[in-house]
């Protein structure tokens, strides 16, 4: 019986006819097994990501383990250094007791240091300021003793100007008439005359070592020379009279009268000419002495006797005489121990505003 194959029309319409059992099982079989590899391959996939993650699970257990055996070790050592360092509860309370003796014992000395400190926050209670004010005093009285004791004018001046900068760095308004004070004295103690001591000093003894060099003055010639004779009678005179000019020109020649107003200076041997320069040199070392101790009085004493001393016995008309008496009486012309100023007004002012500090700073 031929079967007819049913046409598109049938097929579309549903009026097909039912496929038989073995068409229907064949073509189950491959959909079967492509959902069976399909759950092998992903039971598959999944073991082997099972596999994966206890592999990693076991090297992160693996490095747990090994750090906390590290750890353990560590802790280990220290539970054996606490071992060994381990003392009992009664040790411990033997040096707690050990420990509170020396506390006792150290209680005095620390009450004792804290009256010292007490003592020094006393001392300085006034603290930067009570210091610098301190220090003020001492160089305004310095000033005033360089002045009118030591006579030395730099040394006034130099803690004059030290006084000035203490009373600019403590600033203090009631201060003010002091640094004014201060400024007049500057300007008082700088316009004093300030001789060259040192210079002076210096040409005396220069000039000392000179004076046995110079000439003394001689009052009697080297060589005699007559005067001029008279001329003689003329041969009309008498006899006498020419025997009597004759004798008086003979009488003439042989002595000369001469008037001088001054005063006649004895001659001294030759071996005294000596003592005459020692005595000059000796009073221009007096006045070196004199000079270099500020005794103005003998000083000029000095100067005067030395001048004298060269008009007696010294040639007036030598260069070196005229030199040595031109230097003295310029040395005579300096002002050894001018009028000094007084400079004690800044520090009676100062005295004034802080009268309680005064014995402290006086008694320095």
């Amino acid at each position: 019986m031929n079967q007819t194959t049913p046409s598109p029309s049938e097929e579309a319409t549903g009026n097909a006819p039912a496929p038989s059992a073995e068409k229907k099982s064949a073509r189950a079989a491959p959909r079967r097994q492509g959902w069976l590899a399909f759950w092998l391959f992903l039971l598959a996939c999944t073991a082997a990501g099972a596999a994966g993650y206890l592999y990693y699970q076991l090297q992160q257990a693996q490095a747990w383990r090994a750090d906390n055996s590290a750890r353990i070790a560590a802790l280990s050592k220290q539970v054996a250094a606490l071992d060994r360092t381990f003392v009992t509860r009664e040790e411990s309370d033997a040096e707690l007791a050990a420990v509170q003796q020396q506390i006792a014992q150290l209680q005095p000395r620390l009450l004792s240091v804290e009256e010292g400190v007490a003592v020094m926050r006393q001392a300085v209670q006034g603290g930067r300021a009570a210091w610098l004010r301190a220090e003020l005093k001492y160089l305004l009285r310095l000033a005033n003793d360089q002045l009118h004791i030591a006579h030395n004018k730099q040394a006034a001046l130099q803690a004059l100007r030290a006084a000035d900068d203490v009373l600019r760095e403590l600033t203090d308004p009631a201060l003010h008439p002091v640094r004014a004070a201060v400024h007049k004295e500057i300007a008082a103690v700088a316009a004093l005359p300030d001789p060259d001591i040192a210079g002076m000093a210096l040409v005396l003894d220069a000039l000392a070592e000179q004076a046995g060099q110079l000439p003394l003055k001689r009052q009697a010639p080297d060589t005699y020379t007559p005067a001029a004779e008279s001329a003689a009678p003329g041969a009309a005179a008498g006899f006498g009279t020419r025997l009597w000019q004759g004798l008086k020109n003979a009488f003439s020649d042989m002595v000369t009268l001469r008037r001088t107003a001054t005063p006649v200076t004895p001659l001294l041997p030759p071996e005294q000419e000596y003592f005459v320069h020692e005595n000059l040199r000796l009073m221009l070392h007096g006045a070196r002495l004199a000079l270099l101790r500020g005794d103005a009085a003998n000083f000029q004493a000095s100067l005067a006797t030395a001048l004298q001393w060269l008009d007696t016995w010294f040639a007036a008309e030598d260069a070196g005489v005229q030199s040595l008496r031109t230097d003295l009486q310029g040395m005579q012309e300096v002002e050894l121990t001018p009028q000094r100023p007084d400079i004690s007004g800044s520090l009676k002012l100062l005295r004034e505003q802080f009268p309680g500090a005064q014995a402290g700073a006086d008694s320095q």
